[in-house]
């Protein structure tokens, strides 16, 4: 049965990505990036020794490890030579737990008070209680995924009860979203997660009451580089999804930093020295991030839309084939990336100071990024100096669970703060540099050089719907021999295109600008009227 889990997943991602989803991230092509696979053995089943000795060393029990010549035996098996607290039901207003037809609250408490081998053997011998629901909505899955249990304890729970994974709490927060909301999450419990559930779709799309995903928990909480990788080997379409605030992965990761290192610092990146640690740390998983949005954009529909497709066919194969020999002639550019898809400003400052010389350098289609840019859609911009992120989230973030607590002061218990965090007011007034004015600010000159279809930037930029904040004033004093260029697709000019875009609801500013600033076109106008009927002699102001 998982083996047909497994292949209907295969089967399932080929459909949503025919030709394999993201290449590089199966070949990584340089040292920030990894292979990681879900584990090859069973979830349920019996555990592997090293994952029963896990747990005895993890147990915060009063345990000895005398026990641990027993660990050959199955997860579903007694271990009786085993030393562990003994579970009293006395004590427990629920009554006589070796009664299956009475709820009990036993293993809820084993994994609060992180007494796993205690738990592993309740789970053995009780496997029903794993579907006890405590606080919050909250299952013993959710629990042990919150208070960093072992990866063997959290697959004895899944083999228990696999649609546990799926479960989600009075927050809407799947167990995968609890284990992403650290910056000490484990890629081996996401990995089990991932292996163990009926679906991984569904729990790597799932949302909660603040729109995120788990990769927007793990965006936000700054998880580990190798579970961003893995959450999108399983689902990399939800790089492009938006949570509640409108804010995609990348963007939700960038709020962190904003808080952490400051906007002045962050906007004054002027050379590569100037990215300090905790922004080197920023750029390594932003550059991933933008590869996988990249990669989405560039497959059949682009944009994040999902296209069907034969899964083994030998048109898929040629496809695949396709894909793969693109990528190893064109190589990912950063500049040209970040120019394209909707990410934070700071991340295309940054990509301009890293790589100054993707500026003027044409991609595989003939574009330069300012071209690329020119007919990116209109994304809007996000105020992200705070956004449902403060300092105190940074320091209940690194609570380190491995670390005592000091003396009367109670340990943190969840892993991030509760959802449903008061929105910001309107950004209305939060104002960005446009796009093309950052890659315009370390290459002028590719204002003047047209596109693979002839076109100046300020002719496509305006097509596409671009006010003079949108980088139209920016093109305009980089390039002002544009303004009285025809474009050569229309042979319009700009102040003509900027009054025929959008079904006549132009920019009146935009249009206005630009034929202020080209005086000569009225002339041109004007005398070829005359021209035209030389005995005219009404007077022409009124007409204009």
């Amino acid at each position: 049965q998982q083996q047909q889990q497994q292949q209907q997943q295969q089967q399932q991602q080929q459909q949503l990505f025919p030709g394999g989803p993201v290449p590089f991230l199966q070949n990584p092509l340089n040292s920030l990036y990894w292979n990681f696979q879900y584990p090859a053995q069973a979830v349920g089943g019996i555990l592997p020794a090293s994952g029963i000795e896990a747990i005895y060393r993890a147990d915060e029990s009063s345990l000895s490890l005398g026990g641990l010549a027993h660990h050959h035996l199955p997860v579903h098996q007694n271990h009786p030579h085993h030393h562990h607290p003994p579970v009293d039901s006395s004590d427990d207003e629920d009554g006589d737990y070796d009664d299956p037809n009475r709820p009990s609250r036993t293993l809820l408490r084993l994994v609060e008070d992180h007494h796993w081998v205690a738990a592993l053997q309740r789970i053995a011998t009780h496997p029903r209680e794993t579907q006890q629901v405590g606080i919050q909505g909250r299952t013993p899955l959710h629990v042990a995924c919150d208070h960093d249990a072992p990866p063997a304890l959290v697959q004895a729970l899944l083999s228990a009860w696999p649609e546990g994974a799926e479960r989600v709490g009075t927050s809407h927060m799947n167990p995968l979203h609890i284990t992403c909301s650290s910056p000490h999450a484990s890629v081996d419990v996401v990995r089990v997660l991932l292996a163990g559930c009926g679906d991984s779709l569904v729990i790597t799309g799932a949302k909660d009451v603040d729109g995120d995903t788990p990769l927007h928990a793990a965006c936000r909480c700054a998880a580990p580089m190798d579970v961003l990788v893995t959450l999108l080997q399983a689902n990399p379409i939800t790089v492009t999804w938006k949570d509640y605030e409108g804010l995609n992965p990348l963007m939700r990761l960038w709020v962190r930093y904003f808080v952490l290192v400051g906007e002045q610092i962050i906007s004054n990146i002027k050379e590569p020295r100037d990215l300090n640690e905790d922004l080197v740390e920023a750029w390594e998983k932003s550059l991933l991030l933008l590869r996988v949005m990249s990669a989405m954009e560039r497959r059949p529909g682009g944009s994040g839309c999902v296209v069907g497709g034969d899964s083994g066919g030998s048109a898929s194969d040629r496809q695949q084939g396709q894909q793969q020999r693109l990528q190893q002639q064109h190589p990912f550019r950063t500049v040209h990336a970040a120019s394209s898809v909707d990410c934070p400003r700071c991340v295309v400052r940054i990509a301009r100071v890293l790589f100054p010389g993707e500026l003027l350098r044409r991609d595989e289609y003939n574009r330069l990024p300012i071209h690329i840019a020119a007919a990116a859609p209109v994304y809007a911009v996000h105020d992200l100096r705070g956004e449902g992120f403060t300092i105190d989230d940074a320091m209940f973030d690194d609570y380190d669970p491995n670390v005592p607590p000091e003396q009367g002061v109670a340990p943190v218990v969840n892993r991030r703060p509760p959802p449903q965090r008061e929105k910001k007011e309107s950004q209305s007034k939060y104002k960005e540099p446009s796009v093309i004015d950052i890659l315009l600010g370390g290459a002028s000159a590719a204002a003047a050089e047209r596109g693979p279809h002839g076109q100046l930037p300020l002719h496509v930029a305006i097509m596409r719907g671009k006010t003079l904040d949108e980088g139209v004033q920016a093109l305009v004093e980089a390039y002002p021999d544009a303004l009285t260029a025809p474009d050569n697709q229309t042979n319009l000019y700009p102040f003509m295109l900027a009054a025929s875009v959008g079904r006549g609801r132009g920019d009146c500013t935009t249009i206005f600008a630009l034929l202020r600033a080209a005086p000569d076109l009225v002339h041109m106008a004007l005398n070829g009227k005359q021209r035209e009927d030389p005995d005219d002699t009404r007077e022409k102001t009124p007409e204009l």
